[in-house]
């Protein structure tokens, strides 16, 4: 003969605190995985920044000794974003060269950035994580392509990150650490 056990009784109120329970372990563990891809995608916005600083001066590099001394610098190149001669980066002054780097990769000027635009203007180097995950970080929507309002999220969020002490300004010393960027020497 079959036994069926007898169903088990539990106090509503129990049951009630056992899936509060599970809810806010649900809560916590989301929150430590938002937590780490913030982190993650902090670091990566960093590095992605500073490479293309670097690519830019690589560029002024290669162009030719007279202007890669009028531009060779992160200083300079600073300087060169810096539009009101301030010395210092408004959040105004960063979106606009951020918004000029979004324009000279989108191709087709539909407002999107694949991989393939974005390694005709910023290829891969060496050790360097691919365009295609360079998109991936900023890509919150998940489609493989950048728009610009994902660029323009990113870009504040760079800003943000960068501006250490919170004044809403990037000056040369909050820029230079702790992500120094490597200035190519002229032979």
């Amino acid at each position: 003969m079959n036994r069926v056990a007898a169903p088990v009784y539990a106090h509503p109120r129990i049951v009630h605190a056992h899936a509060q329970a599970q809810a806010r372990a649900l809560a916590r563990r989301e929150a430590q995985r938002e937590a780490d891809r913030q982190a993650r995608f902090t670091l990566l916005a960093h590095a992605v920044w500073a490479s293309t600083l670097a690519l830019a001066v690589t560029a002024a590099v290669a162009v030719g000794p007279a202007s890669a001394q009028s531009s060779a610098s992160v200083s300079e190149r600073f300087s060169s974003w810096d539009r009101d001669r301030n010395d210092q980066l408004s959040l105004d002054e960063y979106r606009a060269e951020a918004r000029a780097e979004f324009d000279a990769m989108d191709d087709d000027s539909n407002g999107n950035v694949t991989a393939e635009e974005m390694e005709e203007v910023d290829p891969q180097a060496d050790g360097e994580m691919s365009t295609a995950q360079k998109i991936a970080l900023r890509d919150t929507n998940e489609d493989g392509v950048l728009s610009l309002e994902e660029h323009e999220n990113a870009v504040e969020k760079s800003f943000g990150d960068i501006d250490t002490n919170d004044d809403d300004i990037i000056g040369r010393d909050e820029l230079k650490s702790p992500w120094s960027v490597p200035t190519p020497t002229i032979p």
